[in-house]
């Protein structure tokens, strides 16, 4: 429990790491690693930190880092909102400042808790109870000026299965989207990233629709259609991403992305589950030319594995077992020509590849070269 450094001040482990060993968690199970502690210090000053051997990468507040596991070491603050947003804050944070003042800052209760150096529980809000009960309660009204509060509880509903926010609590989110426009695309994506790595991320919209915060970061979504496919299907991670391409056109997937200011990656995979989704989970009722007309613009024969997790995001979302496919697509990319002249070979690279469709379709086993 007790820090690696000489800490000056009082050293407490707070937040998610002192929830997560109540609930049993263990640190590779949890959304925290071990490099990822947070420690609050009081009755200490930035520079007797700094003397240590801590480095400072807090810009606003002082927070510590140790070079060596990670670890950071925040002074315990107060907070004054001086503005809309999730950063508009004055921070004190002289010596004077106590464990109980800090923990009343925080988002919920039961990340409002602490163990000091001799591991001792320190609790104030009740944070243990409403572990046991199952419940997410915020600490007190200081809650409803960090706007995105609103989008990390509607995570932890995700990623918290058993766990219901209180009415209390959701009321007070209620009271907070007119706010939601003023965060940060990033930090917005990453409650939604963490939310759909979670065991149940239709919770995370249920929660924003019961808050009514969908707008304006998730507006225009089928809310109703989407919740239902994820629960229905258990969809996690980028799949749960691909579900709104699958239930969505192209312009609405790729704007809600392009909003969140979401990893290229993911941008591309819903461009083209929204495009090419359908007609790829029905490829077996196409014709052999349409077929391959639908490879070739769904890029399944470039290299690396982004057509793999095209047709992994389709199979999840439309159940349709896809491993033919795939096994098609392999068996096309191992098509050769030869003997042809060079500025001929991609009309004779095409048509070898038409007639290895034609083959699989007909059942035939012949090799899949060709000579011109």
């Amino acid at each position: 429990m007790s820090p690696p450094f000489n800490i000056p001040g009082q050293v407490f482990l707070v937040g998610g790491s002192v929830r997560d060993e109540l609930l049993g968690v263990s640190v590779s199970d949890s959304e925290q690693g071990q490099s990822d502690r947070d420690w609050v210090v009081t009755g200490t000053t930035p520079q007797e930190m700094e003397q240590v051997g801590l480095k400072r990468v807090g810009k606003a507040f002082p927070v510590f880092l140790d070079p060596k596991t990670g670890d950071q070491y925040a002074l315990a603050r107060t907070e004054t909102k001086t503005g809309r947003g999730h950063q508009a804050f004055e921070f004190q944070f002289d010596p004077s400042v106590e464990l109980v003042e800090d923990l009343k800052r925080r988002d919920l209760t039961i990340n409002a808790m602490a163990r000091d150096s001799s591991g001792k529980l320190i609790d104030p809000y009740g944070g243990e109870k409403d572990l046991e009960d199952k419940v997410l309660r915020h600490v007190s009204g200081a809650f409803s000026e960090d706007p995105l509060r609103l989008f990390r509880v509607a995570r932890f509903t995700a990623t918290m299965p058993e766990f219901e926010v209180t009415p209390e609590t959701l009321e007070l989110m209620s009271s907070m989207r007119g706010e939601l426009v003023d965060l940060s695309a990033e930090r917005v994506w990453q409650e939604y990233a963490k939310a759909m790595s979670g065991l149940t991320p239709f919770r995370f919209f249920e929660t924003l629709s019961e808050s009514n915060a969908l707008d304006p970061w998730f507006s225009g979504l089928a809310i109703i259609s989407l919740v239902s496919l994820l629960k229905e299907l258990w969809l996690r991670d980028t799949n749960a991403m691909a579900a709104i391409a699958w239930l969505h056109d192209e312009s609405t997937s790729v704007s809600l992305m392009r909003r969140l200011k979401a990893p290229g990656y993911v941008v591309r995979l819903l461009r083209d589950v929204a495009r090419h989704g359908h007609a790829l989970s029905s490829y077996s009722g196409l014709k052999p030319e349409d077929i391959l007309v639908l490879l070739e613009k769904s890029n399944a024969f470039r290299p690396g594995k982004a057509f793999a997790k095209l047709v992994n995001s389709v199979k999840e979302c439309s159940t349709v077992d896809l491993t033919e496919l795939i096994e098609l697509v392999e068996n096309v990319k191992r098509v050769r020509v030869f003997d042809v002249p060079q500025e001929e070979y991609g009309w004779w690279l095409r048509k070898a590849r038409l007639d290895e469709i034609s083959r699989h379709f007909s059942g035939s086993d012949n090799s899949g070269t060709s000579d011109a």
